[in-house]
């Protein structure tokens, strides 16, 4: 006999991977999306010098900056399914303890779909899936080039059963100012071992699910073509370890910097299983606010195209 009410939760779970626009296949797709509207901008690029969520994209780059603390806040839409659409809410915080060590917290919610949910005897009723995280960082400047850093994160996830897990990424970064004689410039790159902890399985029954783990390598370098005109460019390839859901990402983007008020941004990303993706952003920023905004334009099927928007606040 066809348990509908099993199939229905199946589906669930898919839709919500689904929600993640890299996600194939795997679990607790909350944890994959980029946080950062910038890095988003730039292909989907991750370990670059992002100005916001250093917790999620680079937590070295906070140690490279001057600035003391910063609060971020973004919301993730993508395109709408029957269903409902599916979004996502990022919250950061980075306060930085002196020159060498800084410290993160922050939070993310994956949800914004509504199943019909058939359960025969039970009755008629609807199951809303969702994953969200409770995320804590740390960076530490070994050298005044050279900085290690560590994250865990409590994640949940619920399509109509539940699972838990704890996930812990580390990495390393280097940077260094490059002379190019009259042209300034920085260069950072970096390595981080991601999302690793052990299988979960929904309800503590069934099929174990291996995590989202991931090895990411990449980089930026900035250029200051004069004081007021700068580029920079940035590149990170990621691949996903899990068995079942192996894939390789690799991005790529331009950042064009007006006097580090008005910044335009455009990139590519190349993604196994339907996955690549064309990005495009704007910036601005005013007395330490910044106000960020990509749109990603999926390249193959299902063609998820996600607005993600962003804003901050560092001193």
């Amino acid at each position: 006999m066809i348990n509908i009410k099993k199939i229905t939760l199946l589906v669930a779970q898919v839709l919500l991977t689904m929600g993640s626009a890299n996600a194939q296949g795997r679990t607790f797709g909350v944890v994959e999306a980029t946080a950062d509207s910038r890095s988003a901008a730039l292909g989907n690029t991750s370990l670059g010098l992002v100005e916001s969520f250093h917790l999620y994209s680079n937590p070295a780059s906070f140690i490279y900056g001057n600035k003391q603390m910063a609060v971020d806040f973004a919301a993730d839409l993508q395109t709408a399914t029957p269903y409902g659409t599916p979004m996502q809410y990022t919250i950061g915080a980075g306060y930085k303890l002196g020159d060498k060590r800084a410290i993160y917290l922050g939070g993310r919610y994956m949800g914004g779909l509504t199943i019909p949910l058939l359960g025969g005897q039970e009755g008629v009723g609807t199951l809303k899936p969702h994953d969200w995280t409770i995320d804590l960082g740390y960076a530490f400047s070994v050298t005044r080039a050279f900085v290690v850093h560590g994250t865990a994160t409590y994640a949940e996830s619920f399509v109509g059963a539940q699972a838990r897990a704890l996930l812990f990424s580390v990495g390393a970064n280097y940077g260094s100012a490059i002379d190019l004689g009259d042209t300034p410039s920085f260069l950072q790159f970096g390595i981080r071992w991601m999302d690793a902890g052990t299988p979960v399985k929904y309800d503590d029954r069934g099929i174990a699910h291996a995590l989202p783990t991931s090895v990411v390598l990449g980089g930026e370098w900035e250029l200051a073509l004069t004081e007021e005109h700068h580029l920079s460019w940035a590149l990170s390839g990621r691949y996903f370890t899990p068995k079942d859901a192996r894939t390789l990402l690799a991005g790529t983007g331009l950042e064009y910097n007006y006097r580090d008020i008005l910044k335009a941004r455009a990139g590519y990303q190349y993604g196994q299983h339907g996955q690549s993706r064309a990005t495009l952003g704007l910036g601005a920023k005013w007395q330490g606010i910044h106000l960020d905004a990509a749109y990603q334009i999926a390249l193959a099927e299902p063609r998820i195209n996600t607005l993600l928007l962003g804003i901050g606040y560092s001193f």
